[in-house]
């Protein structure tokens, strides 16, 4: 006689995987923790990190706060303020809208969320909501990623290799918003301050003065699409070290046709084996754009 073997999983376990498929690192909880400040309309933004992400990320910005109330929505399954309608999932025009970040950060990590409310959140489970005296914005502190889930923290990179996952992550929210302040914090210590610039004077705070007399500007416009950006001029290309960044509404993405396409175009006139740096922004309706993909 066979037995009986498939059962459902609890919503607590639930919730537990698709955490750790969310938060798959502590690059991505920064990642959904920057996108949330740009989209509270944030001008000043601060990241600070311990333990290579691992001990605490702590993102402090200058946006528009919470409620009480939203202080403590925010961290509920599939809780957002960005999607009302199933039209609206066809027009995203957010970053950090899927509803999904926080609660999944909260559900592997102890967070701290001050906005005028300070609440507390270990586990997934709610520890306490209190008054407390803050400036405008919002401070969330995640700290302990997969304390309770050790089998997954084991099986995070070195901190050096982690650390360069969050530089990353860094480096592409800065040069989609060169209007947007950042200061960037290693264990208290100030890594990187950028001020509110020009793209072309991001590009170069982030990539190097180097380029500063070799970028060549790129501007298309069609009924459909934008294209503006920068690359370098041929006689800067490297062997190693490029850098080479495509936006698309202010979304960083990897793409491997697009970056093919303008390697050929510089195969002629750089040496084999070198590549080209280029930083290119694309913009186009949001309907026209999954932003799943």
């Amino acid at each position: 006689m066979s037995v009986d073997r498939i059962q459902l999983l609890s919503e607590s376990l639930c919730n537990l995987v698709r955490a750790q498929e969310v938060v798959s690192n502590p690059a991505a909880a920064v990642k959904e923790l920057l996108d949330n400040a740009i989209d509270a309309g944030a001008t000043s933004i601060q990241l600070d990190i311990l333990g290579s992400g691992k001990s605490a990320v702590h993102v402090i910005d200058n946006g528009c706060g919470m409620s009480p109330i939203d202080a403590r929505m925010a961290f509920e399954r599939h809780a957002t303020s960005k999607i009302h309608t199933k039209e609206d999932l066809e027009n995203i025009q957010t970053l950090g809208f899927r509803g999904e970040g926080l609660a999944s950060i909260a559900t592997v990590s102890r967070v701290e969320d001050e906005i005028g409310t300070e609440v507390t959140i270990a586990g997934g489970e709610f520890v306490k909501q209190t008054p407390v005296a803050a400036p405008l914005g919002t401070s969330i502190k995640m700290s302990d990623i997969y304390y309770n889930v050790p089998g997954r923290r084991r099986s995070l990179k070195r901190d050096a290799q982690e650390e360069k996952y969050i530089d990353e992550e860094f480096t592409q929210s800065a040069l989609a918003h060169p209007n947007i302040g950042y200061q960037y914090y290693k264990g208290g210590t100030l890594f990187k301050e950028l001020r509110p610039s020009s793209l072309k004077e991001r590009i170069l705070a982030v990539a190097g003065r180097s380029l500063e007399k070799k970028l060549l500007s790129i501007n298309y416009k069609s009924q459909l699409i934008s294209i503006t950006g920068f690359c370098s001029h041929p006689d800067q290309a490297v062997k190693s070290g490029k850098k080479q960044f495509f936006f698309v509404n202010n979304r960083y993405i990897r793409h491997e046709y697009f970056r093919k396409a303008i390697e050929q175009v510089f195969e002629p006139l750089i040496p084999q084996g070198c590549h080209p740096h280029f930083f290119i922004y694309f913009t186009v309706p949001s309907d026209h754009l999954d932003v799943n993909i």
